[in-house]
């Protein structure tokens, strides 16, 4: 409580103790509470003897001491006069005495008594600059802390306990202890990032590689996947000679990857997928997830309007290029910008029958490597971006193997850390020719530049961007691309690094 508060509550006992007639003495034994806050604003009270103490909770449930009252201090002014529940709790501390004054006959007396209004209101004006006062220091910590300068707000809290207000002092200290609570929390966690980084089983690692790598199939592939970048090399050389479509030597498959389920890799290549079209390249995304398709979501498909899929090409009913949905004037509600043709879906088929097919037949992997040619040849595509099926099977190893960049999507959690070596393992087996991790879901709290050096310590291979774990994008619920919903946002920010890095690779 500063001065000026002092003397006007001082003014107000004055004014009310010449209703001593009509006041009631109240008795408190130590630690008894005189009311809680949320009970009825029904009476006024002035400290004749001991102190009392005026409380909170913080979202806790811990204590937070807002003043302490003693001899001639009044309160319960304030629930009085705007007839609100009372903001706080008032507990004795050891025995103390105070005068009540109920609700009636102090609104009379603050009707017969111009003093007391005055008093009343210079009180209620002076609460009304120092709730401002208080909402600017708390700003300020605020900021300080989100943003991770830990000693410059502590700096700013002790500067604050110059001011004379015991309120703004209890918020301080609560700050203050919260500041030390978030510190040791963040040491925390970057203790739990280095214990996972040593939980990579290796001898499990060089066991699954080679379960994977020492069959015929993955050896034809690799075979088949150096044949095809040969090719690619030998058309780049020959161009200028020979009247070679410019999009077939220079369209580049990109694929995003993870191996486990939940990862937000979906989400990850939709909007990588529309920020290259921003950027005016003209983009195929493709959902190889054809067990569990949902990249649809994002584009505003639905099993109503979806036409026709990737699954009508695998089993021979159209031609891949029928399946891919011109998504440029739909996306962001036809207001991004974005030129005709810019951006293709070709989704999976969510029509449960469909998806039971597959499970129960199969399909011909040889024909998602056609497919992908011909759409790049006949869409005229600068970049495809496969979406794939989490894990690794014959579908996931042919779009690893055909690539010319792989984003393998990881979150800092021990679920992924194991399957994500082996992946990596198994892509550099297949000598694809750019290899990136994307750490996804990362708690804010963690060190950035930590994280990302001890993650390429682990796998030997680059991070192209840490994505933070925000509540924004699961809020958005997948009911749109979140790069154009928040184009400015720290999640947007990460997504453009993906961006920048296939634009900059080969």
């Amino acid at each position: 409580m500063n001065d000026q508060e002092k003397l006007i509550r001082a003014l107000i006992s004055r004014e009310v103790a010449s209703l001593h007639d009509v006041m009631e003495t109240v008795h408190l034994a130590d630690g008894e509470v005189l009311f809680h806050r949320g009970d009825p604003g029904d009476a006024f009270y002035i400290v004749e003897s001991g102190h009392v103490r005026i409380y909170t909770y913080d979202e806790e449930g811990k204590e937070l001491t807002l003043n302490t009252l003693e001899r001639g201090d009044a309160f319960g002014e304030l629930a009085l006069v705007d007839s609100r529940p009372r903001s706080a709790s008032v507990v004795a501390v050891g025995p103390a005495t105070l005068r009540r004054l109920d609700r009636d006959a102090f609104l009379a007396k603050v009707h017969s008594s111009p003093a007391l209004s005055q008093a009343v209101i210079q009180l209620l004006g002076d609460r009304a600059r120092h709730m401002i006062s208080y909402v600017e220091w708390l700003g300020q910590w605020t900021r300080l802390v989100a943003e991770g300068h830990y000693d410059q707000a502590m700096k700013s809290l002790q500067s604050s306990k110059d001011v004379e207000d015991d309120a703004l002092l209890a918020v301080a200290d609560a700050v203050e202890s919260m500041v030390r609570v978030v510190r040791e929390r963040e040491e925390a966690l970057r203790l739990k990032v280095a214990e996972l980084r040593i939980q990579i089983d290796e001898e499990k690692r060089r066991q699954h590689v080679a379960e994977i790598t020492e069959t015929d199939y993955f050896q034809e592939l690799v075979q088949h996947a150096r044949q095809m970048r040969e090719q690619r090399d030998r058309n780049r050389a020959e161009f200028g000679q020979k009247q070679i479509a410019k999009e077939v030597l220079m369209a580049k498959i990109i694929s995003i990857h993870s191996f486990r389920g939940g990862t937000g890799k979906s989400n990850i290549s939709a909007n990588v997928a529309v920020q290259l079209a921003l950027r005016g390249k003209r983009v195929g995304v493709i959902d190889t997830d054809i067990q569990s398709p949902g990249i649809h979501v994002l584009f505003g498909i639905n099993e109503d309007n979806i036409g026709k899929a990737l699954n009508d090409y695998l089993w021979g009913r159209c031609k891949i290029e029928e399946a891919a949905h011109d998504m440029s004037g739909k996306v962001g509600e036809g207001k991004t910008g974005l030129k005709p043709k810019s951006i293709y879906l070709i989704p999976s088929s969510l029509r449960a029958g469909e998806i039971a097919r597959v499970l129960r037949e199969g399909y011909d992997v040889g024909l998602l490597n056609e497919g992908f040619q011909a759409l790049i040849d006949e869409l005229g595509l600068d970049y495809l971006v496969i979406d794939t099926h989490p894990g690794l099977n014959e579908e996931t190893l042919l779009s690893i193997a055909i690539s010319n960049t792989l984003f393998v999507v990881m979150r800092p959690d021990q679920q992924d850390f194991q399957g994500t070596a082996v992946t990596v393992d198994v892509a550099r087996k297949l000598e694809v020719p750019d290899l990136f991790l994307i750490i996804n879901k990362a708690l804010s709290s963690y060190d950035f530049d930590d994280l990302k050096q001890h993650v390429e310590e682990i796998y030997d291979c680059p991070v192209a961007t840490i994505i933070p774990l925000s509540e924004d994008v699961a809020r958005l619920a997948s009911a749109g691309i979140f790069t154009l919903v928040h184009p400015d946002h720290k999640v947007s920010r990460a997504i453009a690094k993906i961006v920048d890095v296939v634009e900059a690779t080969r």
